[in-house]
C-alpha cells in the first residue's frame, strides 16, 4: 500500500466537483478544505456509489461546515473502493480541496 495525494481542485462556487476511485483500487484517505479568502465559506463533502456526481442525502460527510478565512479544515478516517465517486462542494470561491492516503 503507497501513501500519495490522491486529488486536489480548486474548487468553482456552487458547483459539485468529482474524484473517482480508479477500477481495481480502494482509498484510505483524509480530505482537506483550504480557505484562501478573509471570509468564512461553507463546504460540503460526500462519497456516492450512485455513479452520479450529484449525491444523495444519506451519502454527505460534511454538509455546509463553515471554513474559517485564511484557514483549512481536516477530516480523516474515509474509505471507498473503485469506482466511488468523492464528491466536494463550496458556496464560493477561494477553496482548494485535497485528499491524501493509502492507495491499495
Amino acid at each position: 500500500m503507497a501513501a500519495k495525494h490522491l486529488f486536489t481542485n480548486d474548487l468553482t462556487a456552487s458547483t459539485y466537483t468529482v474524484s473517482t476511485v480508479p477500477a481495481g483500487k480502494e482509498w484510505s484517505f483524509s480530505i482537506v478544505f483550504c480557505n484562501r479568502t478573509s471570509g468564512y465559506i461553507r463546504v460540503r463533502f460526500a462519497v456516492s456509489s450512485s455513479g452520479t456526481s450529484t449525491p444523495a442525502d444519506s451519502e454527505f460527510y460534511m454538509y455546509d461546515i463553515e471554513v474559517p478565512p485564511n484557514n483549512s479544515i481536516e477530516r480523516s478516517g474515509h474509505t471507498a473502493q473503485a469506482g466511488r465517486k468523492i464528491i466536494y462542494w463550496a458556496e464560493k470561491s477561494g477553496i482548494s480541496v485535497n485528499g491524501h492516503g493509502y492507495e491499495d
